[in-house]
């Protein structure tokens, strides 16, 4: 047993040098920046683990950027087509914590600078749409979604990074940009809805 504890002691070290500090730890079935914290060393890591198994079973840990951009996409699907919103650029210049977003004031989300509809080239623009439209197939994705990508500076990588559903996110501002107002929004998604309803009653549900 003692062997057995050190063999994954020793892995998990091996893992965490191999992705490279800074890191990212944060909860996997959790949103709004709950339990996300940064480390620049194991024992930051191993402090935040202590916080966070008291959140979850389960944590990510991931490479933490530090010359990024993120982008925000959102779409759902209307007779088999999918609807793209606008592509909105969000610049943080630290990482954002709950109380940062719904709590303090608006000073705490002075460092954020957004740009929309996102001046970035047409090959990374249709990335992103192509991307969003895999994962929410991928992701037997419903009604409206807005997904959230981070695109490395020093690589030119685009990573995925969250989906957030309703009533997380109607995202209704990213299609205003494509003239589909909140109105319209709203009337396609009960179409949609409806269309669902009227797909599954013709599922057999008595044996």
């Amino acid at each position: 047993e003692k062997n057995e504890f050190f063999n994954k002691k020793n892995k998990l070290l091996t893992e965490l040098y191999d992705i490279g500090f800074p890191i990212i730890t944060k909860p996997s079935d959790l949103g709004s920046s709950i339990g996300v914290y940064s480390a620049k060393s194991i024992d930051e890591f191993i402090e935040n683990c202590s916080t966070l198994f008291k959140l979850t079973n389960k944590i990510i840990v991931e490479k933490q950027l530090t010359n990024f951009e993120e982008f925000n996409i959102a779409l759902f699907k209307k007779n088999n087509e999918y609807i793209l919103s606008e592509i909105e650029k969000v610049s943080s210049s630290h990482l954002l914590s709950y109380e940062d977003k719904y709590i303090n004031d608006e000073k705490s989300l002075a460092g954020q600078n957004k740009e929309l509809p996102a001046k970035i080239p047409s090959s990374l623009k249709k990335e992103i749409e192509d991307s969003a439209i895999k994962i929410y197939k991928n992701l037997h994705a419903s009604l409206v979604v807005r997904i959230d990508f981070l695109f490395d500076n020093e690589t030119s990588k685009l990573y995925f990074n969250e989906i957030n559903n309703i009533p997380g996110s109607l995202a209704y501002y990213l299609f205003e940009h494509k003239g589909i107002k909140i109105n319209q929004l709203i009337d396609n998604l009960l179409d949609e809805g409806l269309s669902k309803i009227d797909d599954e009653k013709q599922l057999l549900t008595n044996f």
